[in-house]
């Protein structure tokens, strides 16, 4: 065989192997792009599935956490003043299981029915109520609070992400509010059955702002 056809076959098989080293890298270099196109993917799905709010049980234990649901219905006692004939029976229901004290009490007509004037303090036992609030004049104390039955999602807000559910709740009577509530004049009392009210969950970095959006309606007539 000639020395030029040598040269031939030699410059063939480079240039075979040119062409399949430069096919590997085009092979690699497309692979590589999809799988950091792969986990750009799934980094984006995470974070989108970071930014849900919870579920279920989770759900309503965030919802009832938040302000506008930790708001008790409460009774306010005053320091001093008359004192309805139709509420003489919760300040004495009050003081004697502990929560206040009638230091003075004298009979006032301000209608056919005796009311009274009265002078009164509170107590520690008081102070030491979930809710408790002392206003200066007078202090106001916690009847019931809202407790969330279920949350139920309608839709996701376009602009702002926000999440907006309808949410039913109830009043469930608290401490003094057991003690004192058949005592209460039927205007004072807490609202019976099932209310539905509009709430929206709005993402931030650390977590979630809850709101009331909507006014409440009384579901179960």
């Amino acid at each position: 065989m000639s020395e030029t056809s040598d040269v031939r076959r030699s410059a063939c098989v480079v240039r075979s192997a040119g062409f399949w080293v430069l096919g590997s890298l085009v092979l690699f270099a497309a692979c590589g792009g999809a799988s950091s196109r792969d986990a750009g993917i799934t980094a984006g799905a995470a974070l989108s599935n970071a930014s849900r709010p919870p579920e279920g049980a989770e759900l309503e234990t965030l919802i009832q956490s938040s302000p506008d649901f930790q708001q008790p219905l409460q009774y306010f006692v005053h320091r001093n003043g008359y004192v309805q004939p139709g509420e003489l029976g919760v300040y004495r229901s009050l003081d004697r299981n502990g929560f206040i004290h009638i230091d003075a009490e004298t009979p006032e007509y301000k209608t056919t029915v005796a009311g009274a004037s009265m002078v009164v303090s509170i107590t520690d036992r008081a102070k030491a109520l979930p809710g408790f609030k002392d206003n200066g004049s007078n202090w106001g104390l916690p009847l019931a609070h809202q407790r969330v039955i279920s949350a139920t999602l309608k839709e996701q807000g376009q602009v702002n992400g926000a999440y907006f559910y309808d949410v039913v709740y109830d009043w469930q009577s608290d401490d003094v509010g057991g003690l004192i509530e058949s005592d209460l004049p039927e205007r004072m009392k807490p609202p019976q059955g099932q209310y539905q009210v509009g709430v929206s969950l709005q993402p931030t970095k650390t977590g979630w702002i809850v709101r009331q959006y909507a006014g409440r309606v009384r579901i179960d007539r």
